[in-house]
């Protein structure tokens, strides 16, 4: 039997990740719970009432030896209309930022984790030009509120698979199927995120700002196939040229 010891360097964080809409419950404003009332979507309800609940949670996560906690704000709650920020939201979040930092628990906080505003869905959400300017705007205001709890700062979660799900596949919202606005949302995205980087750090060049991406090693179903290996030759340039694309806008990734 191997008695090897796998020793962790000092500083490493060894944590749990959520996004608001699968844990917070309670959530009535945003794209997804919009979607939810006529079952286009699984209904979040009161999830596991994460909102209230976070201190017990927080427990359970120090009790489980954990010292960093990933989690999303929910844009809808802090923007519920535009241009109108919903303070006693705001004061809820750092109420969970406090609560991590008495644990000595590292919060890494995610700007968006596939859900919007219901006033930006009804828009267009991330296929008008203009939401790039919208996360810039929800992005500084966050981080001021924020900049002396918070270091580590994810601007998107995993935008590849929110493209797919969302406008190739139908299964998210606003649940299109439509290869022109899906390079259309993805360069959006990208946008945003460059954005978003750059008003970071202009608050603060100290801050460390990255983003969530998922990685997907690709195979051809059939080796020798041509049209098989042609596909994922698309797949793995679709990917590379995103990352190559916010290279220059990244302090670390996910």
């Amino acid at each position: 039997m191997d008695s090897t010891i796998l020793k962790f360097p000092d500083g490493f964080f060894w944590g749990s990740a959520t996004s608001s809409y699968q844990v917070e419950g309670g959530i009535e404003n945003n794209d997804w719970a919009e979607a939810a009332r006529d079952d286009r979507v699984p209904r979040a309800g009161e999830a596991c009432d994460h909102y209230r609940r976070f201190e017990e949670d927080f427990d359970i996560l120090k009790e489980l030896g954990q010292n960093a906690y990933r989690f999303s704000i929910e844009w809808a709650r802090i923007e519920p209309e535009e241009g109108r920020w919903n303070f006693e939201a705001v004061e809820h979040y750092r109420n969970v930022l406090v609560s991590l930092r008495k644990r000595d628990i590292e919060p890494l906080v995610t700007l968006w984790h596939f859900t919007l505003p219901f006033w930006l869905s009804k828009k267009g959400g991330w296929e008008n030009k203009k939401s790039i300017e919208y996360f810039s705007r929800y992005a500084e205001f966050i981080v001021e509120q924020y900049r002396d709890l918070v270091k580590f700062w994810i601007t998107l979660n995993e935008p590849l698979v929110y493209v797919g799900e969302a406008y190739l596949r139908k299964r998210w919202p606003p649940q299109k199927r439509s290869p022109a606005k899906a390079r259309r949302v993805r360069k959006h995205l990208i946008r945003a995120h460059q954005e978003a980087f750059l008003t970071i750090k202009t608050i603060s060049s100290f801050l460390r700002v990255g983003i969530a991406k998922h990685f997907v090693q690709y195979l051809p179903a059939r080796p020798h196939s041509f049209f098989d290996t042609r596909v994922v030759r698309v797949m793995e340039s679709f990917d590379m040229n995103f990352l190559e694309k916010i290279k220059k806008s990244q302090d670390f990734i996910g």
